[in-house]
């Protein structure tokens, strides 16, 4: 049985934007992800002048976002099933009890929070990719030269989307890696424990 306060605490949870996302603000930007991001997102703006994709209509463009989006939304939720349903109720319960990298947050809620935040990155792909197929539509990428410095923004703060959202997916896939490695491990110990007992009783 769980006491009125680590209930109290659990219900906050249920608050997404102050009690999940606010408390971890700084690790959301001042992570690797971040960086990645902006770095790419400059690079590949100041290159577009110079690629093929100078002549793509920005609709095409888009439509490329939005399939990307689409596919790796579903692997995020398919990731989080996953996460939940492979380690077993059993551990999940040992999980809630064990501090997470979030002051009063536990293992469980950064693992649960991991999956959301990827999920919510590829939901706002899906949003630049639409609004950048109505406002852009049959608009080249890089015309006309020099680029106008709107274009310019919206380039960047567009493929800055893409590319944090690139990065989450992979943050996605190192954090199932990172809980079957946790399981496997976790799986040893106990064998390793009954065979000590074992050994013990005889």
């Amino acid at each position: 049985m769980i006491d009125d306060e680590e209930r109290e605490r659990a219900l906050h949870d249920l608050r997404i934007v102050r009690h999940q996302l606010l408390p971890r603000w700084k690790q959301v930007v001042l992570s690797w992800s971040t960086a990645f991001a902006v770095i790419l997102s400059i690079a590949t703006t100041v290159a577009a002048a110079m690629l093929p994709v100078r002549g793509m209509p920005i609709a095409s463009v888009a439509g490329i976002g939005l399939t990307y989006a689409s596919i790796s939304m579903a692997g995020c939720i398919s990731g989080l099933v996953l996460a939940l349903a492979l380690p077993g109720s059993s551990r999940l319960r040992k999980w809630t009890r064990m501090a997470g990298t979030t002051p009063n947050k536990s293992m469980l809620s950064d693992l649960i929070f991991s999956f959301f935040w990827a999920a919510c990155c590829q939901l706002s792909v899906l949003f630049v990719s639409v609004l950048a197929t109505a406002i852009g539509g049959p608009l080249l990428v890089g015309a006309p030269s020099p680029l106008p410095i709107l274009h310019v923004v919206a380039l960047i703060a567009s493929l800055f989307v893409f590319y944090y959202a690139l990065a989450q997916l992979y943050v996605v896939l190192q954090t199932l890696v990172q809980v079957g490695v946790l399981v496997i491990l976790e799986e040893r110990d106990g064998e390793h424990i009954e065979s000590g007992v074992a050994r013990e009783t005889r």
